[in-house]
């Protein structure tokens, strides 16, 4: 029996979105390869998150402030924003990187951790490589900022912008 095109192609997306796979963020290229394979799966589809609000009530950042955890729906959301390369287009800001805030965001057993400072833009992703060794990634945000500071108000409803941003 001879399967027209069109007819597989409906099929393969009715599968995928019966699987639950068509709602999964894709990575663009850039933001995978800036990401690596490991936090790409974990963002790809995450299943917990936990999170660190670094400023104090006076707006000075603390060293270590508790995680807690968050709505899922923080994930999702800085998933859709992390696999984007749009995020990463503009250069990050002077300065040094300021912990604002910080997400663990988990999938299955798996976690990575997500700490963003808006004093330069800038995030730093903390994972596991493939041979167990910790890994640390850093890049200039500035094209995402207005959509991460979205997502920390939303996270944390006592979190202020830096001045000026």
């Amino acid at each position: 029996m001879k399967v027209s095109t069109t007819a597989f192609a409906s099929l393969m997306l009715l599968g995928l979105l019966v699987s639950g796979c068509a709602a999964r963020p894709a990575a663009d290229e850039g933001a995978a390869g800036f990401l690596g394979a490991g936090p790409v799966s974990v963002l790809s589809n995450p299943t917990r998150v936990e999170g660190w609000n670094f400023q104090r009530a006076d707006g000075t950042i603390a060293a270590d402030m508790g995680i807690r955890p968050l709505d899922i729906s923080i994930a999702k959301q800085l998933s859709v924003i992390l696999l984007n390369d749009a995020t990463y287009r503009a250069p990050a800001g002077s300065g040094g990187f300021e912990h604002a805030v910080g997400y663990r965001i988990w999938s299955g057993g798996d976690s990575i951790d997500v700490l963003v400072s808006f004093a330069n833009d800038q995030v730093q992703v903390k994972s596991m490589g493939y041979n167990g060794q910790p890994m640390s990634e850093i890049a200039g945000v500035t094209a995402g900022h207005d959509a991460l500071v979205k997502v920390a108000r939303s996270a944390f409803p006592d979190f202020k912008a830096p001045a000026g941003k």
